[in-house]
């Protein structure tokens, strides 16, 4: 038994990939502290700062008096509180959808949604880059799963015109965790209609970052379909832990009777959502923010560009994932140390997270960086003058 770590552990060193965990604190704010050490944070997810926004916090310390820490229990036994019946209203509401569930993780979403509704005899198409959470929730189906490329909906529609299955289901992210690009979700609604298939798109780093009132990938692209599903995570537009499905009164009723990661997990508890109903109400009106973390994004993304190091192509350069591709594991992991040593918090991202030879520093910037902070990060990478590849 331990011959299988020892190995497995000695291979991943070799490699460049062995993990361990990072302590530390304030990982959600601009300014992040391990070891009594301060460094300038651009790998949080927390976009627009509402997991610190003060109105935010008061709401949910006033909630957790009321009601206490945990649900007591899951959703269909006595942990469904009236502070989630209203954030669910107020999410379906938001995203324009009959109706909305609300999960206790956002990794729960998709594995609510694809085994409940796939099985045996039908057919599930997934994005080659989708994030984990959908890899696992299609593996979890008893449906066939068919792979395309990323990105390649000439392919997709191929495939899907060739296809005889009992039911259909098209799987993709909104917005790409580790490469920041945007899914063609028009053109996959559009196939979804024509080829009698749902369509589930995870939004999670879209939702709250992208259209007029943060409704996301759905609402910059005018999305609006019985055939859609919409899945998140909150913790990162919204800054509250949980997650969403938001799609029509028959897809929720049905999910509320056959999801088994909603069904036997304790409902997120009433703090977390009177808070996520108050992250809302400031989101719908946070215009400005949006318009600041856009212009970090495209300050940001176009300087790094012209320095000559190598970026991944978006139709939607507002989005704050910006990957710089370096390559190798080694490299990447001495470019991500020497930014630590200016007081730069941005990992290296490695196999299996990303494939082979494409490690990455992955920066994700938050409205709450400051312009001098964004010029910081780009000095210094300006004055290390790396020699990492632009193609």
């Amino acid at each position: 038994m331990g011959r299988k770590f020892s190995e497995k552990f000695a291979q991943w060193e070799q490699e460049a990939r062995l993990r361990e965990t990072v302590v530390v604190d304030h990982g959600n704010a601009p300014i992040i502290e391990q070891n009594q050490r301060q460094y300038l944070n651009v790998s949080s997810g927390n976009y627009l700062g509402m997991a610190r926004h003060s109105q935010v916090i008061d709401t949910v310390q006033k909630a957790l008096r009321q009601y206490g820490l945990s649900s007591g229990g899951s959703p269909l036994v006595c942990g469904y509180s009236t502070e989630q019946e209203i954030f669910a209203r107020r999410l379906a509401e938001f995203l324009g959808t009959e109706s909305a569930l609300v999960v206790a993780a956002g990794y729960l979403a998709g594995l609510a949604v694809v085994p409940a509704l796939m099985s045996e005899g039908d057919t599930i198409y997934s994005d080659s880059l989708n994030h984990a959470s959908l890899i696992d929730a299609c593996r979890l189906s008893k449906a066939h799963v068919a792979i395309y490329s990323h990105g390649d909906v000439d392919s997709l529609e191929e495939s899907l015109r060739r296809d005889t299955s009992g039911h259909r289901m098209i799987v993709t992210d909104g917005v790409f965790s580790m490469d920041g690009d945007v899914a063609l979700l028009p053109r996959l609604m559009q196939l979804a209609e024509e080829y009698d298939a749902w369509l589930l798109a995870d939004d999670s780093h879209a939702l709250g970052v992208l259209g007029e009132k943060g409704g996301g990938s759905v609402e910059h692209f005018d999305l609006h379909s019985s055939r859609l599903i919409f899945a998140s995570s909150l913790s990162k537009g919204l800054g509250i832990h949980g997650g969403v499905i938001a799609a029509s009164n028959e897809v929720i009723q049905y999910l509320k009777n056959t999801a088994r990661s909603w069904i036997f997990a304790s409902a997120l508890p009433a703090a977390w959502c009177a808070g996520g109903t108050t992250s809302l109400d400031i989101l719908e009106n946070s215009w400005a923010k949006r318009q600041q973390l856009w212009r970090h994004s495209l300050r940001f993304r176009t300087r790094l560009q012209q320095m000559g190091y190598r970026t991944i192509p978006t139709t939607v350069p507002e989005i704050p994932i910006i990957p710089w591709i370096i390559g190798s594991e080694n490299d990447t992991l001495r470019v991500a140390e020497h930014l630590k040593q200016r007081s730069i918090w941005s990992l290296a991202i490695r196999p299996p997270t990303v494939p082979i030879n494409s490690s990455r520093i992955r920066f994700a910037l938050s409205a709450e960086h400051s312009d001098q902070q964004i010029d910081y990060v780009l000095d210094m990478i300006g004055r290390a003058n790396f020699s990492a590849p632009t193609d």
